[in-house]
C-alpha cells in the first residue's frame, strides 16, 4: 500500500488547526477521502491508504483546489521505491514519469523530527541534507519513529 501523508499548513496562532476537519467540511474532499482508509498520524496531519504511486496522484490531483489552500506539504510512502524514505509529491510525479530513477533520487533530504509536547506530537522545523552529510548529523534522527525522512528533487533543495 502507497501512503500519501498530508501536512496542513503552519500558522502563528495558538489554537491547532486540524486539517481532517477543515477537508471534511468540504463536500468534494468528504467524499473522495470516504473512499479510503484515512488516519492521522500527529497534529495537523492525515495519512490516507492507496493502492499505488499513480493512484496516490490522481488522489492528489483530485484534492488540487484544496490542498493547495490548507495543505504546507504533500509526501508519498511508495514501498517498491523505499519502505521508510517519503517521497515529495514533485518527486513522486518525476519518478512516475521517468524523468528520474528511483537511483537518482536519494540524494537531496528533508528531515523532520517529531516532538510531543504536552502529550501532542507535532514537527519541529526540518533540516535539509544532502545524503552525503547525512553522517554528520545527529544520532537522533536514526529513530524511525520519531523522524520523517524526504527525499527531494534537487530542485526543491536548499542548503541549511
Amino acid at each position: 500500500m502507497t501512503q500519501v501523508r498530508l501536512i496542513g499548513l503552519q500558522t502563528d496562532i495558538e489554537e491547532p488547526l486540524y486539517l481532517f476537519d477543515i477537508l471534511m467540511a468540504h463536500e468534494t474532499p468528504k467524499q473522495i477521502l470516504s473512499l479510503h482508509n484515512v488516519t492521522i498520524p500527529f497534529e495537523n496531519s492525515i495519512d490516507i491508504s492507496t493502492i499505488s504511486l499513480g493512484s496516490s496522484l490522481s488522489l492528489l490531483n483530485d484534492l488540487h483546489w484544496y490542498l493547495s489552500r490548507y495543505v504546507g506539504e504533500v509526501l508519498i510512502l511508495e514501498p517498491s521505491i523505499d519502505e521508510k524514505e517519503w517521497l515529495s509529491r514533485k518527486l513522486a510525479t518525476s519518478i512516475r514519469n521517468e524523468e528520474i530513477s528511483v537511483q537518482k533520487s536519494k540524494n537531496f533530504l528533508k528531515i523532520y523530527s517529531i516532538i510531543s509536547i504536552s502529550g501532542i506530537s507535532k514537527l519541529a522545523p526540518p533540516i535539509f541534507t544532502s545524503r552525503k552529510n547525512i553522517s554528520s548529523l545527529n544520532p537522533l534522527l536514526n529513530d524511525s519513529n520519531s523522524t520523517i525522512f524526504i527525499r527531494l528533487l534537487s530542485s526543491e533543495f536548499r542548503s541549511v
